[in-house]
């Protein structure tokens, strides 16, 4: 492993996927917390972040919490909304573009823009302590975008008036996956909630990991058991008006820019 230090805390290097932890606490042997006294400790731990990161502060109205859990593939229809010369001059020519998390995270629309792409508030039990984490991660998954909503004057306004349908969502996916060697791919609704609070109440036991000396690597590869959800179909509440849909591509490396890929056969999939 390798750990390296920034911004917005220590990056750890491990299996060539990179985890930042902005922050970690870890609490005495058999304590247990509330939902209520977690979500409240969720919060603090939240204003600090955006304090000392300098991240914006996002309503939080209706926060939940999100436990661990199988994803099962969503398979409704999916439509996007663009430019009309973007369909023209590439999806029409079968040029496709998938996004990842830094891209999001820094791109110039700030009506687009989340900070909070791949931020995760994991509270794990290992060896029965809570370890609770501010965990960036993800990096290594690349993104295709849209909604479930279909004819929205508020997505045509924001993104384009060029529709285009995915009706066969999962022949769809099976076909980018096969073109870009993806190892799996995940669809979902994005849920939205702008403390990304998530526990596993399963309690893990790993005689690997010392809670003197937590970062080694059996530690990470709980966190990387564990992120995918909250990191990645969650957004804070002030994007809830998008009604995103996500097919999210699981690489063999991390991707700090888009992919771009052509592949003309995806056009059998879509209409427009």
């Amino acid at each position: 492993m390798k750990f390296q230090h920034n911004k917005n805390g220590v990056v750890a290097i491990h299996n060539d996927k990179r985890f930042i932890l902005g922050y970690l606490s870890i609490g005495n042997e058999s304590e247990h917390f509330s939902d209520s006294e977690l979500s409240q400790y969720a919060q603090i731990v939240l204003d600090f972040q955006c304090s000392v990161r300098g991240l914006p502060k996002h309503n939080i109205t209706n926060q939940q919490i999100f436990t661990n859990g199988l994803i099962e593939n969503d398979y409704s229809p999916i439509y996007k909304y663009l430019q009309p010369e973007v369909f023209n001059n590439y999806i029409e020519k079968g040029k496709w573009q998938l996004g990842c998390i830094q891209q999001y995270r820094t791109i110039e629309n700030q009506k687009q823009r989340d900070e909070f792409e791949g931020y995760s508030f994991l509270n794990l039990i290992i060896n029965n302590h809570l370890v609770s984490t501010v965990c960036n991660s993800g990096f290594n998954y690349l993104i295709f975008c849209g909604t479930y909503k279909d004819n929205s004057t508020l997505h045509k306004e924001q993104f384009g008036e060029k529709k285009i349908s995915i009706p066969n969502v999962k022949s769809f996916a099976e076909a980018i996956k096969k073109t870009i060697n993806a190892k799996k791919y995940y669809v979902q609704k994005v849920n939205y909630d702008s403390v990304k609070l998530h526990i596993n109440r399963d309690y893990i036991y790993n005689n690997q990991i010392s809670l003197d000396n937590i970062l080694v690597e059996p530690f990470f590869d709980c966190l990387r058991d564990n992120l995918l959800y909250p990191s990645l179909f969650v957004k804070p509440e002030t994007f809830r008006q998008e009604n995103e849909v996500r097919i999210i591509f699981e690489m063999h490396k991390d991707y700090k820019k888009p992919l771009k890929f052509d592949n003309i056969g995806l056009n059998d999939f879509i209409n427009f």
